[in-house]
This record gives structure tokens, sequence and C-alpha cells, in this order.
């Protein structure tokens, strides 16, 4: 258990990192800090963490933690205010790359498995759904990538909300290169980023954007819901 029972205090955000056994966690909180836990052996009954085994982080600038995801080597995380932090793992390297997306934001997903590194972050606006390029020199702030939720011009604010890799099983495939994002409207959209299909960007309401936007390769509803 953590140690503190407080509203500020709520956790809102959880992940563990890959290839540790699940034992080192990742918590956001809704004062913005962040925590990285490395889960003590359990014990026969619950005790409160030791704070020895708790490193505590401050990039949030207290906006409400909403996403955190991992790989084996960095962190993610994502700010309601849209402030987002890309922390290294190593123990010798404790300063995040922050870039600010300017939008309600809600979630951020995180894929560094080939060379194409990308974070793509789900916000509330007209297009919610950008990927920008991770290099190792840089976290672009300007969007690689925008992702159409179809293949016409959008009139009104939307909002994406979860978004993940294609899982191992996928009919389509699970490379990394495949964006699977569940949407306000209900509906779950599945973008290909080696696709070639897009959609005009308008760029008074976009104008450091991309002038175009990938269009979904597939989309899943349930029309009853």
């Amino acid at each position: 258990t953590t140690s503190v029972f407080h509203p500020s205090r709520d956790i809102t955000g959880l992940a563990s990192v890959p290839d540790e056994d699940d034992r080192v966690l990742f918590l956001g909180y809704a004062d913005g800090s962040i925590e990285r836990v490395a889960l003590p052996v359990c014990k026969p009954t619950p005790s409160a963490i030791d704070a020895r085994l708790v490193e505590r982080y401050h990039f949030h600038q207290g906006s409400l933690i909403e996403s955190i995801s991992l790989s084996s080597t960095h962190m993610l995380s994502l700010s309601s205010s849209g402030l987002s932090a890309l922390l290294p793992l190593s123990a010798s390297d404790s300063n995040p790359e922050l870039i600010d997306l300017g939008l309600r934001s809600w979630a951020g997903h995180l894929s560094l498995k080939s060379s194409s590194g990308y974070a793509a972050f789900g916000t509330t606006s007209r297009l919610p759904l950008s990927v920008h390029q991770i290099t190792p020199t840089q976290f672009s702030p300007r969007p690689s990538a925008l992702l159409a939720p179809h293949s016409g011009q959008t009139e009104r604010s939307t909002a994406v909300y979860a978004i993940q890799s294609a899982p191992f099983a996928a009919p389509w495939g699970s490379s990394d290169q495949i964006v699977v994002s569940g949407w306000y409207d209900g509906v779950v959209r599945v973008h290909d980023l080696r696709a070639s299909t897009r959609a005009p960007v308008d760029p008074a309401a976009h104008p450091s954007a991309p002038t175009s936007a990938l269009v979904p390769v597939l989309f899943v509803s349930d029309p009853w819901s």
C-alpha cells in the first residue's frame, strides 16, 4: 500500500517496466507527481512500501497524470494539461525531455521497438490522435503524423481515450507500425503508419501540423452500444 490517503494522492496512472518481472512500477498521481516503486518481496500481511524503494519525480507542474507508458528503456508520462515527459530509465540520467501539446490530453503510448520510435497521443481536438517521432537525439514537439477518424474533414472536436499497439495475435500482424485507438464516439480505430491513404487537413485549424492525415484501415464498433 501507499502511505498517504488523500484525493490529491489518488493513483491516476500505473504501468510496470517490461523485463523486470513486474517488480518495478511507475505510479502517476492526481497531484501531478510520479513515483518509481521497486516492489518488495511479498509479506503475509499488507504493509506500506519502504520509502527507500520509492523515487519521486515532479515534471508536470501539479497537473493530473492521465497516462503512463513504458518501454524497457524509457517512461512516457502525460498530464491532463498536455505536458508530456520522456524519461530514460537509466539510473545515471533523471532529466526528462518535455513537450507541451497545448491540448486537453487523455492517453499516451510509447513505441521504441524499432529505429523509428514514436509516441502517440490522444487529446481533445478536431484531430485528436497524433504521432511524434523519437530519435536518439530528439523528442519532436511537432507531430510527424496525424491520424484521422475517417476520410473526410473533421468539423467538430472529439477525443481519443486509449491507445495501444496491435496484440501479438492480431490478424493484421503485430507490427509496431499499427496503432489501435479508442475514441469518444465508441469506435475503435486501427491505423497503419505504413499506409498511404490520407485525408486533407485544414491548415487554418492545424497550422503547425502535417497537411494530411492517415485514414484508418479498420473500424471496430458495437452499433447497439
